[in-house]
C-alpha cells in the first residue's frame, strides 16, 4: 500500500459522488479504489465529515467557476446575473444530479452558510450574496439570500427528481417577486 495526497481523494470521492450519490460513499472503497489504508486516509482528513466539508469547498468552487463566465458584468446588469446564476445552478440540477444533492443537501456542509465560511471557502455563495446586494436594500439581503437560495434548492430538487421541467418563467417570477427591479433602472 502507497501513502496518497489530499488533491487525489478529493477527486475520486468527487467522481464517486457524481456516479453513486454522497449516501453511497465508503472511506473503505474510496480507500481501496486509491489502494491506500484507511490509516492514510485519515493522515490527511479526520473523518468523513471533513472530507466531505473539504470536497464541498472544491465542488461549490468547481460550480463557481463553471457559472462565473456565464453569469455576466454583474455589477453592471446584477438582476441579468442573477437570473443567470439561477437558471445554471438549476441546469446543473439537470445535468449533475449527485453533486448537486451533496452541494445543497448534505448535512456534513451545512456549516458551509456560516458567513465566515462563505467569505472563506465558498465562493458560489459569497457572490450570490454580494449580487443580491447591488439589487435590494442592504439591511435584506440575508433574508432575500435566504429565500432565494431556498427557491432554486426546492426547484432544484423537483427537476433533478422529474416532478417538473425547467421553466424559465418560473425562474424569472421567482426572481422578481424576491429582488424586484434593479437598483440601476
Amino acid at each position: 500500500m502507497k501513502d496518497i495526497d489530499k488533491d487525489k481523494i478529493i477527486d475520486l470521492t468527487i467522481k464517486e459522488i457524481d456516479n453513486y450519490g454522497y449516501k453511497n460513499i465508503s472511506l473503505r472503497n474510496i480507500a481501496s479504489k486509491l489502494d491506500v489504508t484507511t490509516g492514510s486516509f485519515y493522515k490527511r482528513f479526520i473523518s468523513k465529515d471533513d472530507l466531505f466539508f473539504n470536497v464541498g469547498i472544491i465542488l461549490s468552487n468547481r460550480v463557481y467557476l463553471e457559472i462565473y463566465n456565464q453569469i455576466g458584468n454583474y455589477k453592471v446588469k446584477p438582476k441579468e446575473a442573477l437570473l443567470n446564476l439561477g437558471i445554471n445552478i438549476i441546469k446543473l440540477f439537470n445535468d449533475k444530479t449527485n453533486l448537486m444533492e451533496f452541494l445543497f443537501f448534505n448535512p456534513n456542509i451545512l456549516g458551509a452558510y456560516s458567513d465566515d465560511n462563505i467569505e472563506k471557502n465558498f465562493k458560489l455563495l459569497k457572490i450570490t450574496k454580494e449580487i443580491i446586494s447591488m439589487c435590494i436594500d442592504k439591511e435584506k439581503v440575508n433574508d432575500t439570500f435566504i429565500q432565494l437560495w431556498s427557491f432554486i434548492q426546492g426547484y432544484g430538487y423537483l427537476i433533478s427528481n422529474n416532478v417538473c421541467e425547467i421553466n424559465l418563467l418560473i425562474i424569472k417570477d421567482a426572481l422578481n417577486k424576491l429582488v424586484g427591479s434593479d437598483k440601476n433602472e
